[in-house]
């Protein structure tokens, strides 16, 4: 625990940080909870969970000033205010924070977070498998949770997407995995769920989804550690034809538009 202990310090440090700069709003609305795993630049998976403000705001950059401890397994959060940049840059959003709970071993976490003198309480499990967030039985408005449960991506898996805006470009998608899979991608068996980066509706399957009027996207994931130059022939032999984005459990992203 030690380690984590360190890193929590310095996350509540770098809040701090900008405490001398733009203004200062109380937290006015609830806040919604998610686990996320974004990839560094160096290919470091982290493991985040992301609290953001209900209410948005109009500047880019906009934070949760927090603070936080750990006590014994007891993770302690304390959300103190808004802060708006001073020099305001258009965007509309939440306000938010990240805790990286990266360093965490598994075993089962009680969570305590501080809203203006209220404590809303969650339970947070980690498995080499998953990271499930379970919420206590507060007020839904004020403390809530969206995709509270993580599982984790295997090494060797590569997962993407194909989008396009015509319905009959769905044969073009289906004719790509193909040939990835001639290529030696294998299909997976990873159970349904949120992954972050993709969901699976049904036990290693991925469906055609329409995300806007006349666009839809088609995701895909495997097990693959097969040859990359390979991929990258096949992705571009689809340029003009499907916008195609792919990428593996290292980091690595490679889009043919």
């Amino acid at each position: 625990m030690r380690t984590f202990w360190v890193v929590l310090l310095m996350l509540s440090g770098f809040s701090g940080a900008f405490a001398q700069s733009g203004t200062s709003e109380p937290i006015e609305s609830g806040v919604t909870l998610r686990m996320s795993a974004p990839v560094t630049v160096t290919g470091e998976r982290k493991f985040l969970l992301g609290i953001s403000t209900n209410d948005v705001y109009e500047c880019k950059g906009t934070f949760i000033e927090n603070e936080v401890h750990i006590q014994g397994t007891t993770l302690l959060i304390k959300l103190k205010n808004v802060r708006v940049p001073a020099n305001c840059e258009a965007q509309m959003g939440p306000a938010v924070a990240n805790i990286d709970l990266s360093s965490l071993k598994p075993g089962n976490y009680p969570i305590r977070v501080t809203i203006n003198r209220q404590v809303f309480k969650a339970d947070l499990e980690i498995t080499p498998n998953y990271y499930n967030l379970v919420l206590g039985p507060e007020d839904p408005m004020l403390f809530r949770t969206f995709n509270g449960r993580l599982n984790l991506i295997p090494s060797n898996s590569v997962w993407g997407v194909c989008s396009y805006t015509r319905p009959e470009q769905r044969d073009l998608a289906l004719k790509f995995m193909k040939e990835l899979e001639a290529a030696g991608a294998q299909p997976t068996n990873l159970p349904a769920g949120n992954y972050d980066d993709f969901y699976l509706h049904e036990t290693g399957k991925t469906q055609e989804k329409e995300v806007a009027r006349s666009r839809y996207e088609f995701p895909f994931v495997y097990n693959f550690s097969g040859n990359l130059e390979v991929v990258k022939e096949i992705l571009n032999s689809y340029q003009g034809k499907l916008d195609i984005t792919y990428l593996n459990s290292r980091g690595l992203a490679i889009r043919n538009f």
